[in-house]
């Protein structure tokens, strides 16, 4: 059986495009710190 790689450009991309905005990566950030900063705090 042949092993298949990951497209870790397919991924990539999608990260960025889900993150690239700052609200998007803050909620990020939040949900994996157990933080809760604000809009404000993203300056």
């Amino acid at each position: 059986m042949e092993e298949r790689k990951p497209l870790h450009n397919h991924q990539d991309s999608v990260f960025c495009m889900l993150f690239s905005d700052k609200e998007s990566a803050l909620a990020l950030f939040n949900a994996l710190e157990d933080t809760d900063y604000g809009a404000d705090k993203c300056a």
